[in-house]
């Protein structure tokens, strides 16, 4: 017969932190805050905020080119093997960069068109209010909500 796991044998302090813990992949590793070493809530809190090194798969050329062109390759998937970015794929954002260079809009307006679900074509016909007729992002919001109006007109 096994023995009986006994309450102290659990790195744990509430089954809610156990719960929390393992709901996203955290190892109670060292001694927590709590009684006796524990592990509590606040700790697995902790531990979530930590921030996480993700691995990127890049090619060393296409690295070296986003590297070159100031691109961001967090959050990026690329078209090699297991979703490794190539260089035809910085290419491929470079392009596009330049593309909504054309627009002449500001980063965080063209942040807020995509987030919104805003096409890059939909934006070439956004007068912008800034200079040189430049897409600002209270046009981008001014555009979001005549949309949601003409929506609630068709209605």
């Amino acid at each position: 017969m096994l023995p009986k796991e006994s309450k102290d044998d659990s790195p744990w302090a509430s089954k809610k932190a156990e719960e929390l813990a393992s709901l996203h992949g955290i190892v109670a590793e060292g001694p927590g805050s709590g009684k006796n070493g524990k592990w509590t809530l606040a700790d697995v809190e902790k531990a979530m905020a930590k921030p996480t090194k993700a691995k990127i798969l890049v090619s060393p050329n296409a690295l070296n080119l986003a590297n070159e062109k100031g691109l961001s390759l967090i959050g990026k998937k690329g078209s090699g093997k297991d979703g490794r970015i190539l260089l035809k794929d910085v290419e491929n954002w470079i392009d596009e960069d330049d593309d909504e260079e054309d627009l002449n809009i500001s980063p965080r307006a063209l942040q807020e068109a995509h987030e919104a679900g805003i096409k890059d074509d939909d934006l070439a016909t956004i007068h912008g209010s800034g200079k040189d007729g430049r897409i600002l992002l209270e046009d981008i919001k001014k555009h979001i909500s005549d949309s949601e109006k003409s929506d609630d007109d068709e209605d």
